[in-house]
């Protein structure tokens, strides 16, 4: 993460950070790293009050907790919370990609 980022207090660019480095890791299968990092990013949106970014974050800690995890329930809860924000904003593209998402999972589990 960048120092001049956390000198700055810029929040935002380093939860920017905090999510290109939770890609990596995954890519690396660092998966509890990769968690580590997107449950921070989720945080930091949640203390801002961005509703984009705690939608972006709850759906990508939905895909690794599905992808790598194995937990299909927890996975449903946190896109299930993405859904419902994507929602409230009235972004069609994301509700359609995460509620594919959430029914790609159901149909995992059955």
């Amino acid at each position: 993460m960048s120092s001049i980022e956390q000198s700055l207090g810029n929040l935002e660019g380093i939860a920017s950070q905090l999510t290109n480095i939770g890609g990596v890791s995954g890519d690396l299968g660092r998966y509890e790293e990769t968690i580590k990092n997107y449950e921070e990013v989720l945080n930091i949106m949640e203390n801002l009050g961005n509703k984009p970014g705690i939608a972006r974050s709850l759906n990508n800690l939905g895909i690794i907790y599905f992808k790598y995890k194995k937990d299909s329930q927890k996975s449903l809860d946190f896109l299930q919370r993405a859904l419902e924000i994507y929602k409230q904003l009235n972004i069609p593209q994301m509700v359609k990609s995460t509620h594919d998402s959430i029914d790609f999972i159901k149909k995992q589990i059955l």
